[in-house]
């Protein structure tokens, strides 16, 4: 169900925070912007599904291959500020969305980057290099 945005207050990093600052703010937000030209995934944008904020980030990062685009975040073009504005209204308006996204992220970053899961791809993934080059090393 949307409702009309009421008493919507903005906080924004204008001073050095320390990372249990940031995400606290991200924990406290309904909605949280990245807004970037960069192609990769924005720690903060990974912050924001963790902590539950409703992601609204540019479409130049790689955010859309681990939150679902318009389901678990907004993605907008860097360039189109029409776009932001119209993707922020939602994420400030439409309960449904943000209150299914939060149950999506969580599900997301559990199975994504849940420390103990990374380790054992870290760890599978040299493991596997180590093999390709040994069998490299004999064949020499």
């Amino acid at each position: 169900m949307s409702h009309p945005v009421r008493h919507t207050s903005v906080s924004t990093l204008d001073r050095p925070t320390s990372h249990d600052d940031h995400l606290a703010m991200h924990g406290r937000a309904r909605v949280s912007i990245g807004f970037n030209r960069s192609d990769a995934l924005s720690m903060s944008f990974v912050e924001a599904m963790a902590m539950g904020s409703f992601p609204v980030q540019s479409s130049s990062s790689c955010g859309h291959e681990v939150a679902t685009p318009g389901h678990g975040a907004l993605f907008v073009s860097p360039s189109d500020a029409d776009a932001l504005a119209s993707a922020l209204q939602r994420g400030l308006t439409d309960d449904a969305l943000v209150d299914s996204a939060s149950e999506l992220n969580d599900a997301v970053c559990r199975t994504w980057f849940d420390v103990r899961k990374v380790r054992l791809r870290v760890l599978d993934a040299y493991e596997r290099i180590l093999d390709d080059n040994r069998l490299h090393s004999i064949g020499a």
